[in-house]
């Protein structure tokens, strides 16, 4: 901070410029928790080496705190000077980590770039535009880099926005859960529904979920969330054990970042006694797999032990589903909306849609067809082993009132 306010100070009095790097080491919490802290400080330390070695003789490097470190380039003629030590940075961090004569992954790095006086002119500033900038190039992919602007200010004021929306909407009871209806293609009767969080906002209404799940599952917002998603759907359900819907099967989704937390098997555990768990059913999309595969079969094969269904959620979308199908003990699979869409006038979409089917009827699966909006969709699928569909030609999600009066009318109990 010193150097960057004697930068500052000189700076302003010839009327230059400097910049400003704020890296952050991509995944390096992965690090600590799977090679210990001991490696983990010995990375810092390799790092350190390999930035002093990246950058140009009069410029400052300074790790700030963790895995964070702030270098500042007093002099540049042009921004391509600005990139081009950025781009020496991350070749440094490219090549193979060798530490105590093991040799680890190479290391990539996220970094935002801020310029004095145009991006600020206190450091305080300079540094808070270059950290939003930083968070800019990790959204972007990581081991990436990004100038700050104006509009990423605004970008951030909405997220702190939204997280403050979130955590009261918790506290007040502002989610709710609304239900989409899944129909039995052949009997036209609602048999289930998909359990789909939504947020209203006290003063905007209805928020879109596109606007608070995905920052929910960035900031781990999603783990307190989730849990009250499980425990309000079993509320649900049990509610409706003594009535007309009483047979109705429920689906909620479990991200990635939630399948992760070690509490779920907990939260499961300690809700699923009120009901009958063959009532309800857990949607995994196939991105919920794709790290740690032993650990998570264990975890799925304790969920089915309580007596719980799974569904593989958007199937054809991955890389690897038919793996899974054959490793992972899942009752379901749902033919993702894309093939859906064209599926009235695409040779290609028909064949793909025809060959799910026919796997999961090899494999003694259900077939769910997800996002049918129009009859021409429904009559097609009416011609294959598809047994249910979910999507607007039926109703979009609802409230849960609304939900029980459209069962009843599907199913002629009104």
């Amino acid at each position: 901070m010193e150097k960057i306010n004697w930068f500052i100070s000189k700076n302003k009095r010839s009327k230059s410029r400097f910049a400003i790097i704020f890296l952050d080491i991509d995944n390096f919490k992965n690090i600590n928790d799977t090679k210990g802290h001991d490696i983990g400080d010995k990375v810092l330390i390799h790092i350190s080496k390999l930035l002093l070695g990246a950058v140009r003789e009069n410029d400052v490097v300074s790790r700030i705190g963790g895995d964070e470190f702030v270098i500042v380039l007093p002099e540049f003629e042009d921004d391509m000077v600005i990139i081009e030590v950025v781009q020496r940075i991350k070749d440094a961090l490219s090549k193979p980590l060798k530490l105590d004569s093991n040799i680890y992954d190479s290391i990539t790095a996220s970094m935002g770039l801020t310029i004095y006086p145009k991006d600020g002119e206190d450091a305080t500033t300079l540094l808070k535009n270059a950290d939003i900038a930083m968070y800019k190039a990790k959204e972007l992919g990581k081991n990436n880099y990004h100038f700050f602007t104006d509009s990423l200010n605004e970008i951030i004021q909405e997220k702190v926005h939204m997280q403050k929306l979130m955590a009261n909407a918790l506290e007040n009871g502002n989610f709710k859960l609304f239900f989409q209806p899944k129909v039995d293609i052949k009997t036209s009767k609602i048999v289930s529904c998909e359990a789909l969080i939504r947020l209203i906002d006290p003063k905007e209404g209805l928020v879109p979920p596109v606007k608070f799940i995905p920052l929910a599952e960035e900031s781990g917002f999603i783990i307190p969330l989730g849990e009250w998603i499980i425990k309000e759907a079993i509320r649900d359900i049990k509610s409706w054990s003594n009535t007309s819907l009483s047979k109705v099967k429920v689906s909620i989704n479990i991200s990635a970042v939630q399948f992760r937390d070690k509490k779920l098997l907990e939260t499961i555990k300690e809700y699923i006694e009120y009901i009958d768990a063959s009532k309800l059913d857990i949607e995994l999309t196939e991105s919920v797999l794709m790290s740690n595969f032993d650990e998570n079969i264990r975890i799925i094969n304790k969920i089915k032990e309580l007596g719980i269904s799974l569904s593989l959620d958007d199937f054809g979308t991955g890389y690897s589903s038919l793996s899974y199908l054959k490793k992972i003990p899942f009752d379901t699979i749902k033919i993702d909306k894309s093939f859906i869409d064209d599926i009235e006038y695409d040779k290609q979409e028909k064949l793909f849609v025809n060959m799910i089917i026919s796997i999961a009827k090899e494999l003694g699966l259900s077939v769910v067809a997800e996002g049918v909006e129009t009859k021409g969709q429904l009559k097609y699928l009416k011609g294959t082993e598809c047994e249910i569909y979910q999507g607007f030609l039926c109703s979009k999600p609802l409230p849960k009132e609304e939900f029980e009066k459209l069962f009843l009318l599907y199913n002629g109990m009104i």
